[in-house]
């Protein structure tokens, strides 16, 4: 949204009593002055071309800290950057939009991206009825990173969140590197939630996982197994080449694209949210990118088929990144798991199509308009 101020100019005094007022006025233009140049100055053009980011909606969306033990205080609008103090003492930032009494649904990102990525989806703002709560992982965004940080240690800051918001329960949606978090999250806090969604999760490296997964992340799997430093290293020089140039880093790596993902990163809305996911996301640092691969290639920290609540898998079927071959596996051993096939789709599905998993959460029948079949 843009704003535009609109300036008011005194020009008919003429008598010397109301010098003192005259006064007064230009020192307020002159501090006015100084504020819109600083602004004008500070405009940022986006790489689609097509916007303008003005730091106005970042002045008014000034940062929410929340001291341990306080209250969070009631504002008249949700703000695209609050930061929540941990029992821990890290800062743990989150975005909240939608419907402020809405039912509450916690975003959580893949491996990469950050709070503000959901807002460059096409359908964006999803569907009516919701509270959205969009989180910056541990080492994303305006995160702090956590040393060692494993699956399941995300669910107490998760909690944390909620209980800062005064939030009982609340649905949980996410997918790719954050969908192994969402289902800890399922298996340490079932009391807490509503509605578990994951779309094209990450999944333990099974051997048939593995068969099926893409060459180039069969490598980094290994690799990463035997030798994660060699993975830091790896992500920090990936993060500069994404965040130097982001098209040109989509344009070398979509060889390893499914014919599907081939096709939807042509389309504009699409590759400018693919684009809009990295600068920000490892804004300081890449240990929580590198820690995301780090924990899929080693043992996971809970057992999957001690999970209890019902877990809603979306699984586009041509998917390389994570295959199908990931949401047979968790059919298989979580007790209550629906998968959501869908064909003649990748990777990048989410993208356009969120708002079908979301009608889980309102319970409106969500068919996905490709006629996805439900195991």
């Amino acid at each position: 949204m843009y704003h535009h101020e609109r300036w008011r100019r005194n020009t008919g005094i003429n008598t010397i009593t109301e010098e003192s007022k005259i006064k007064k006025e230009v020192n307020t233009m002159e501090k006015e002055k100084q504020v819109v140049t600083q602004i004008s100055e500070q405009k940022v053009q986006l790489q689609n071309g097509d916007k303008e980011v003005s730091n106005m909606e970042n002045l008014e969306n000034k940062k929410i800290i929340i001291k341990r033990g306080e209250k969070m205080k009631k504002t008249s609008s949700l703000k695209d950057t609050n930061i929540l103090l941990l029992p821990d003492g890290r800062k743990f930032c989150y975005a909240e939009f939608g419907d402020p009494k809405g039912k509450p649904v916690i975003l959580v990102h893949g491996s990469p991206g950050h709070r503000l990525f959901w807002k460059y989806f096409p359908e964006f703002p999803f569907l009516s009825g919701i509270r959205y709560i969009a989180i910056d992982r541990p080492g994303y965004g305006m995160s702090d990173f956590k040393k060692g940080i494993i699956f399941t240690d995300l669910a107490d800051d998760i909690v944390a969140l909620a209980d800062s918001l005064k939030i009982k329960r609340f649905s949980i949606i996410g997918g790719s590197g954050g969908g192994p978090y969402i289902l800890a999250c399922a298996w340490k806090i079932p009391e807490r939630l509503d509605k578990v969604i994951v779309i094209s999760t990450m999944g333990p490296l099974t051997p048939d996982v593995m068969k099926a997964t893409g060459r180039t992340n069969r490598i980094v799997f290994k690799i990463t197994k035997y030798a994660p430093w060699l993975m830091r290293l790896n992500m920090k020089m990936l993060s500069a080449m994404q965040n130097k140039n982001a098209d040109k880093y989509l344009k070398r790596m979509s060889y390893k694209l499914s014919g599907s993902d081939k096709t939807a990163i042509m389309k504009k809305p699409v590759r400018n949210a693919l684009m809009s996911m990295f600068g920000e996301a490892t804004k300081n640092g890449s240990d929580g990118y590198a820690q995301d691969v780090i924990n899929v290639s080693r043992p996971w920290p809970f057992d999957l088929s001690e999970i209890k609540k019902e877990v809603h898998v979306w699984q586009p079927e041509d998917d390389t990144s994570t295959p199908p071959a990931v949401a047979r596996h968790l059919k298989s051993v979580i007790p209550k798991c629906r998968v959501h096939y869908v064909p003649n789709a990748g990777h990048l599905w989410m993208i356009e199509h969120l708002s079908t998993a979301l009608r889980e959460v309102i319970n409106v029948p969500g068919l996905c308009k490709t006629r996805g079949r439900f195991v």
